[in-house]
């Protein structure tokens, strides 16, 4: 699975902030562009379901998968 281990943080002081990022991916056969955003949203809301730093990859299923890049 994909997890980032370190939080980078910009600035300095009070004005320091962390970033962090979560990324759904779908890929459709059919090449209906409105299907591969809807799994992709679906995705990306499983991702920051499941913590941060995370991408989730698959059919869009609740089983989906943490991608391995």
């Amino acid at each position: 699975s994909l997890v980032w281990g370190n939080n980078h943080i910009f600035g300095h002081g009070d004005d320091s902030f962390q970033v962090t990022l979560s990324i759904g991916v779908a890929q459709v056969e059919d090449g209906d562009g409105e299907k591969a955003v809807r799994l992709a949203d679906k995705n990306l809301y499983l991702a920051k379901e499941l913590g941060r730093n995370r991408v989730v990859c698959g059919p869009g299923r609740v089983t989906a998968q943490l991608c391995t890049i």
